[in-house]
């Protein structure tokens, strides 16, 4: 609800946005409260959990979470960058760079992505 807009692929729907933000900044600020004591979400190593945890945040981190919005949640920003700089994520995903100003709604990239159809004349009998 938060991405699908600013990648083209939903309309700038404003009451769904902003519900979206509202439970994304409820999920962080549970996992920041999780991750406090934690370096990795299980254990003592990097997981699964972890690898696909960070995979499924790259894009909020990347375009979404400027430096004020991370630095809301410093326990997850901690773990999330110890994760993206593990040299076996770097050499698959390569070098992770952070959102500087959160992306917006695109009216031309949604236009682009979701072409109007045309209407066919109703056929003559």
């Amino acid at each position: 609800q938060v991405l699908y807009p600013c990648w083209g692929l939903m309309p700038n729907n404003k009451g769904l946005v902003t519900k979206g933000k509202e439970h994304l900044e409820a999920f962080m600020s549970n996992l920041d409260k999780i991750l406090e004591p934690r370096t990795y979400l299980v254990g003592e190593a990097v997981t699964l959990a972890d690898i696909t945890m960070a995979m499924y945040m790259k894009d909020l981190y990347s375009i979404i979470f400027d430096e004020a919005y991370r630095n809301k949640f410093v326990n997850v920003t901690r773990w999330f960058m110890t994760i993206m700089n593990q040299d076996e994520v770097i050499r698959v995903v390569g070098q992770t760079s952070l959102c500087v100003k959160p992306d917006q709604f695109d009216p031309k990239l949604f236009a682009q992505n979701n072409p109007k159809q045309k209407k066919d004349a109703p056929k003559k009998a």
